[in-house]
């Protein structure tokens, strides 16, 4: 696996990396953290919590970890907010340490913010880890089609590869276990909105919506359960 990704730089300072054998990014080109930013903490976090402002607690699932990108932003906003957070994250491929520590995010770059980051990555799997007062982090090494939800979510945020170099995880079984996994009310937000996604997720039960991408992407999609 590690022979088959390379690092390379985006266009706002973040690098992000290549699956050089899928010739698929984990992130936009445009901007990794750009990108993380608009659809899942901006579309997703925090639209879910304008929703719900009397929250103090949040559920997320990821699908799946990456870079670990979208769970620091998460990370650093509940910090920031006073949000508590429990955040699960799967991933079939982690990254060897070699390609965490040569991650560069100019806008994550503090003392602080490169530890968690290191954290995310460098945690037992399959155990809950309050990596800061506001944030309990488990991560689980398996694939979507095997994971056991932990209860409900309020969010899921659905990174997964392109339904072209990865099908299986844009199936009607898939997106209707998403479904299921989400309390009522909940959102799963993806940069991902093709047409036969939409009405997939349709099908499953979702309230979907196109609303505008990141920088380089004119759609996306949040999908709410009812």
């Amino acid at each position: 696996m590690e022979g088959n990704i390379s690092i390379f730089l985006t266009r706002d300072g973040s690098t992000s990396l290549l699956r050089t054998d899928l010739k698929e990014p984990y992130h936009s080109r445009y901007g990794a953290v750009t990108e993380s930013r608009h659809v899942f903490l901006r579309e997703g976090l925090e639209y879910f919590m304008g929703k719900y402002p009397c929250r103090t607690f949040v559920r997320i699932f990821e699908t799946g970890l990456g870079t670990g990108l979208n769970a620091l932003i998460t990370g650093i906003h509940a910090a920031d907010s006073g949000l508590n957070v429990r955040y699960h994250s799967i991933e079939c491929n982690p990254i060897p340490p070699e390609l965490v520590n040569a991650l560069i995010f100019p806008q994550y770059q503090s003392a602080e913010h490169v530890f968690l980051l290191q954290q995310i990555h460098s945690v037992r799997e399959d155990v809950v880890h309050k990596i800061t007062p506001s944030f309990a982090f488990r991560k689980f090494y398996v694939r979507l089609e095997d994971f056991v939800p932990q209860g409900l979510y309020d969010i899921i945020y659905y990174d997964a590869f392109s339904p072209l170099v990865q099908p299986e995880l844009w199936t009607s079984g898939i997106l209707q276990k998403l479904y299921d996994m989400l309390e009522r009310g909940g959102i799963l937000v993806t940069y991902c909105s093709r047409s036969v996604v939409r009405k997939t997720m349709v099908e499953a039960g979702f309230i979907v919506e196109k609303i505008p991408g990141p920088p380089g992407k004119r759609e996306m999609v949040r999908a709410t359960r009812p």
